[in-house]
C-alpha cells in the first residue's frame, strides 16, 4: 500500500503565492455561465497547486498484528459457513463452534505477536503500556449499553 503525502514548507508556499499573483485569470471571465466560470477557475487553481506542492509516495506496510495466512484462510471459512448457515439450520452449531475456536486462536496469535514485539524492543515500559491498551477488554453493560473498559 502506498501513502500519498504533500510536502509543505515556507519556500513552497511562497512559490505558490507568486504563481497565483502571476496568473491573470482571463480565461475564467470568458464565459458568462457561473458553472463554467467556476470550473475554469478550479482547473487553473488546481494546476497551480499541483505545480507548486510536490507529492511524495511512501510504501506503508500493512499492520497484521499476528495475522498469519492460516488465520486469514480461517476467516474466509467462517464467512462461507455464515452464508451456509443462513440457508440451513443444520450447520449453525458447527458455525458457532468454529467461531469460538477461531476467536481463541486469534487472541493467542495477537498475544504472541505483541510478546515478540516487546522482546525485540529496547523500551519495554512504553511497549508494555501499548500492549495493555491494545488488550484491555471493552464490554457493553446495563440497559443503556454504556461502553465500559476494564
Amino acid at each position: 500500500m502506498k501513502q500519498r503525502t504533500i510536502l509543505i514548507d515556507k519556500e513552497v508556499v511562497m512559490n505558490f503565492q507568486t504563481l497565483l499573483k502571476i496568473e491573470t485569470l482571463e480565461s475564467v471571465y470568458v464565459d458568462k455561465d457561473p458553472n463554467h466560470m467556476f470550473n475554469s477557475f478550479l482547473c487553473t487553481f488546481f494546476n497551480i497547486f499541483q505545480a507548486s506542492f510536490p507529492v511524495e509516495h511512501k510504501s506503508v506496510k500493512d499492520k497484521n498484528d499476528g495475522m498469519t495466512q492460516g488465520t486469514k484462510i480461517s476467516c474466509k471459512r467462517v464467512r462461507s459457513l455464515y452464508v451456509f448457515t443462513k440457508n440451513s439450520n443444520d450447520s449453525k452449531a458447527k458455525y458457532i463452534k468454529y467461531c469460538e475456536i477461531l476467536r481463541k486462536v486469534m487472541k493467542e496469535a495477537k498475544k504472541q505477536h505483541y510478546s515478540r514485539l516487546i522482546v525485540k524492543s529496547n523500551n519495554n515500559k512504553r511497549n508494555m503500556v501499548h500492549y495493555k491498551e491494545r488488550n484491555r477488554k471493552c464490554t457493553f453493560s446495563g440497559i443503556r449499553s454504556y461502553l465500559t473498559c476494564e
